[in-house]
């Protein structure tokens, strides 16, 4: 699918999985839409996002890069703040009833909302950190209670996405006001349905995060080199 038929087609889905992670909606009345990212390296999916809210006519000024002081050092990031509007205003009271960011009961995950979410709080992993053999992916819900994160889990089922676990994590430095410390995996059976499911939504600076089994040409080559020096890269046969 081409970039611009998903802004057009899928936008709203796009921007309703950006807010299951890591984007936010003010509290200020109208609100406003925002989300950053550490660093510069995945100003495309601001942009993206950015497209997004301007194809439904959403007045937004462009990404940005700032810059400021952070654990005595200098920080970069980059940051995409949408202007006031009523419309983020209704985003807000659906997404966040009691203050706190909350899943709608009425959500429905798509593949692009999917996708999304996995850029902002997912990822994926080698199993036993070996390369070329199975491979698990899993979402971080730590700002979400046992209900949401059951109703994500339904959600996931209803795509196809049937194998499925849970475990608690423990609480960091940066999860210390986490409702809870979960994070819900992806298991092999239904890893490469997930994949092909996601993969045309995946913006270039997240495709280290696509990995299908049994290919070791979808590692990344820091993965390759560090699964080489420690004798865990299965080299697969030539056909």
């Amino acid at each position: 699918m081409k970039a611009e038929d998903l802004v057009y087609d899928h936008g709203f889905e796009a921007i309703e999985g950006a807010i299951m992670s890591d984007a936010h909606l003010s509290s200020q009345n109208p609100s406003w839409f925002q989300i950053a990212q550490g660093g510069t390296a995945h100003l495309d999916w601001l942009f993206f996002l950015y497209d997004c809210l301007t194809s439904i006519g959403l007045n937004t000024k462009p990404p940005r890069i700032a810059r400021t002081v952070h654990d005595g050092g200098p920080y970069i990031y980059s940051m995409l703040a949408s202007r006031r509007d009523p419309f983020f205003s209704s985003l807000r009271e659906k997404w966040y009833p009691q203050g706190s960011k909350r899943i709608p009961n009425d959500f429905i995950l798509t593949p692009v909302s999917l996708a999304n979410w996995f850029m902002g709080d997912g990822g994926s992993f080698w199993n036993h950190d070996k390369i070329g053999a199975n491979v698990s992916a899993y979402f971080e819900c730590g700002n979400f209670p046992e209900d949401n994160i059951r109703l994500l889990e339904d959600q996931l089922k209803e795509l196809g996405c049937t194998s499925l676990s849970r475990h608690q994590r423990p609480r960091n430095l940066y999860r210390q006001h986490s409702a809870s410390a979960i994070r819900v995996t992806v298991r092999e059976r239904s890893i490469g349905y997930f994949m092909s499911m996601v993969e045309p939504y995946i913006l270039p600076s997240f495709r280290y995060k696509v990995k299908f089994p049994g290919k070791p040409e979808s590692a990344t080559e820091a993965e390759i080199s560090r699964a080489k020096t420690a004798g865990t890269y299965l080299q697969m046969e030539s056909e």
